[in-house]
């Protein structure tokens, strides 16, 4: 969604494991309103923000891979 792409048969068949089996609901779900420049913004910074989380905690989950000089 975040790329563009508004398909929701489309979206929903990207599911993946349990998800599979919900595929009408998931459809659903994704036939409402995204609209791609202010929801797709803020989706793509929550997203960056989640990323740069899980650098973080990797950093820290071990601290002896990264060496600071």
């Amino acid at each position: 969604m975040i790329a563009g792409e508004r398909n929701p048969e489309y979206l929903a068949e990207l599911a993946r494991g349990r998800l599979r089996g919900k595929i009408p609901q998931l459809q659903e779900a994704l036939a409402g309103t995204f609209r791609s420049g202010h929801h797709g913004f803020l989706a793509a910074q929550l997203l960056e923000r989640i990323d740069l989380c899980d650098e973080q905690i990797e950093e820290l989950d071990h601290p002896g891979r990264r060496q600071v000089c």
